[in-house]
């Protein structure tokens, strides 16, 4: 379309704009120039970098520390510890660690040892926690075939800080082994004996045996003494060793049925002049209560000064019955003891034979005991008794016991009639009923056998037929 003249008359005219006098003509305007980054801001970031480095840095090193606390916490968590003994001494089977943890002292190493090994062999361990009562450890029962063999416990070193981390350490171990009966070890007195190389002392004696002869010895001489010494709780039969006073060791056999170990000493045999003092003693006492002999004899085997001599002299000899002839037969002499240097003690038996005129013949068995002390060189019978003093005492040990408080324990003579029994305080609600010992049933259960029923004064009537036998006695509580 044409539109020029349109245009033409609605455009309006350009007009140069006249230019004033005594000015100049406007330069055209510059382009601005370009400023350089201000100080201030350089110090803010060159701050903000800085900033932010420094807290990498704290955060990095603070994780790290987080870390390693965190794996310090863990690591002091029972449940980590109990984990670890657990696989480096159980579930690694070192039994001579164990030994030592669990401060076993009635067995040799090698024993438990050999005992561990043959009975776990390779069958799977398990561990439990269990309760540790209110001591705050940690116990942990370790079973196999779900049978508990044995326990560990855990400790806390640092329970008496606040702020440092647990330190669980091991504190205790434990077995629970089959065990057997228990043995017994004869010794004599004065020696030493050793069970798996852990001495007995005098608390594992239950019986002391003597003999009659303590009661004719000069005071001061004792006679001698075999001591029974009671070991229990062992899972094998033990190494016994006993030792005399010298160090000697001394020989030591092993009864299966009895299961006693008895420490055989060589028993001094009699000399033959100390033989022939006391059968010409006792032949000398014969021949004088029969007339054939007088004083003067007596008192060449016998001290004149003794009580015996005198008795001897002063016996009434009117009932002495005639006999053409006289013969001393069957002659014994046992029971030998020496005491020391200058003193023994021996047993005589012999028969006189008296040979009447009617041709019968009269059997008079003598047997005396006689104790010889040597005076200026030569033996003299300082006493003489009918009474085989070689016949053994015997004392046990029994033990009344209140839970797990001992009461009392003593030893008694086995052949006591009466027995008087210490008193013990009966929980309220209760009566008291007797004492009782723990036994094993066929089963291998423990119960418990009522022995002895006080009186009101604690007196026991023990029958005459059954001797004491060492015991532990526990109370009998009933309800009223």
């Amino acid at each position: 379309m044409y539109q020029g003249k349109f245009d033409r008359k609605n455009k309006a005219p350009v007009r140069d704009m006249p230019q004033l006098r005594g000015t100049k003509a406007a330069a055209p305007a510059a382009a601005p120039r370009a400023r350089g980054p201000r100080l201030s801001g350089v110090i803010f970031y060159l701050l903000f970098f800085l900033y932010i480095l420094i807290f990498y840095i704290a955060a990095y090193c603070g994780l790290r520390i987080l870390r390693d606390w965190l794996v310090d916490f863990e690591a002091a968590q029972p449940t980590v510890k109990c984990q670890q003994v657990f696989d480096d001494l159980f579930a690694a089977r070192d039994w001579d660690a164990l030994y030592d943890a669990a401060g076993i002292r009635d067995e040799n190493r090698d024993t438990f040892t050999t005992y561990m090994v043959s009975t776990v062999g390779e069958k799977e361990l398990t561990y439990m926690e269990t309760s540790a009562g209110l001591s705050g450890d940690r116990k942990y029962n370790v079973r196999m075939d779900g049978e508990k063999i044995a326990s560990f416990t855990l400790t806390d070193k640092n329970k008496a800080s606040d702020t440092e981390l647990p330190d669980w350490q091991l504190s205790a171990v434990e077995f629970f082994f089959t065990r057997e009966e228990g043995y017994l070890v004869q010794k004599p007195a004065g020696s030493a004996a050793y069970v798996n190389g852990t001495a007995l002392d005098d608390s594992h004696t239950v019986r002391i045996r003597t003999t009659k002869a303590d009661g004719y010895l000069p005071e001061g001489t004792a006679g001698p003494q075999t001591h029974t010494q009671q070991v229990t709780g062992l899972i094998a039969k033990p190494v016994v060793t006993v030792l005399d006073e010298t160090g000697a060791e001394l020989t030591v056999t092993y009864d299966e049925e009895s299961r006693t170990f008895s420490a055989q000493t060589e028993a001094p045999a009699i000399g033959a002049e100390e033989r022939e003092t006391a059968l010409n003693a006792v032949k000398t006492y014969a021949l004088y209560m029969n007339e054939k002999a007088g004083a003067s004899e007596v008192a060449q085997y016998f001290d004149d000064s003794s009580d015996t001599y005198k008795a001897i002299i002063n016996t009434d000899r009117s009932s002495v019955q005639d006999a053409q002839s006289r013969e001393f037969v069957n002659e014994s002499v046992t029971g030998y003891c020496r005491y020391s240097d200058d003193l023994f003690s021996v047993r005589v038996s012999i028969t006189l034979n008296l040979y009447r005129a009617s041709g019968t013949v009269k059997e008079n068995d003598i047997a005396q005991s006689l104790f010889f002390q040597k005076q200026n060189g030569k033996w003299k019978c300082i006493q003489m008794t009918a009474v085989d003093v070689s016949q053994p005492v015997e004392t046990v040990r029994l033990t009344f016991m209140d839970g797990n408080a001992e009461i009392s324990s003593d030893f008694y003579e086995t052949d006591l009639a009466r027995l008087t029994c210490p008193a013990v305080t009966v929980p309220e609600g209760k009566v008291f009923s007797g004492w009782m010992v723990q036994e094993q049933d066929e089963s291998g259960q423990t119960v418990m056998r009522l022995v002895f029923q006080p009186d009101q004064d604690g007196l026991v009537t023990l029958p005459a037929d059954t001797p004491l036998e060492p015991m532990t006695l526990y109370p009998r509580f009933e309800d009223v």
